[in-house]
């Protein structure tokens, strides 16, 4: 296991269940091993506490302007980083990285066909499913930095597999209670 660990987590400055696996992971394996946060630095720390009764005394804050470019460079200085989000684009550079997907963006831009058809004809048209078209992009290379991928549910790993291509496990213990 590695002695120094990073978590990521852009979300922390609203409450939710993907922030309380953060905040309980950064709480539990800080234990046992160094561990830093970085998060967006327009969120306050001193409400983690409130929100989620966890303490993160040993836990080594580092609020975060420019996550693509900041995490990135931070995360070199670890052995593990643990990117606890759903932005893949977002490169690893410690010894080993893992990403941790709630819920996988699709690599595709959707077009709404219907929509624009409309504003361009000026003509009303019938709502159907049929009308948005995924327009493929090219898939973000930072994937390929992480080594294992983590979802919350069978269903998250149905959709990481079918919009990512990646075979992700559940991470123990998210299902439950933390």
């Amino acid at each position: 296991m590695p002695r120094s660990i990073l978590l990521y987590d852009p979300y922390l400055g609203e409450p939710g269940g993907g922030q309380k696996v953060t905040i309980t992971a950064a709480e539990i394996l800080s234990r046992t091993y160094a561990v830093a946060l970085a998060y967006p630095a327009k969120s306050d720390p001193a409400r983690w506490t409130e929100w989620y009764g966890k303490d993160l005394s040993r836990v080594r804050l580092h609020p975060v302007r420019s996550p693509q470019r900041e995490v990135l460079e931070l995360s070199r200085g670890f052995e593990l980083f643990f990117n606890m989000h759903n932005a893949y684009w977002i490169g690893g550079g410690a010894k080993t990285n893992w990403l941790y997907c709630q819920w996988p963006i699709s690599p595709y831009r959707e077009i709404n066909v219907r929509l624009w058809i409309q504003r361009r004809l000026r003509i009303p048209l019938p709502m159907t499913r049929n009308w948005v078209v995924p327009l493929p992009i090219r898939r973000p290379n930072f994937l390929i930095d992480y080594s294992r991928v983590f979802c919350n549910s069978t269903f998250s790993q149905r959709w990481t597999l079918r919009r990512l291509h990646v075979a992700a496990q559940i991470l123990p213990g998210v299902g439950g209670n933390l």
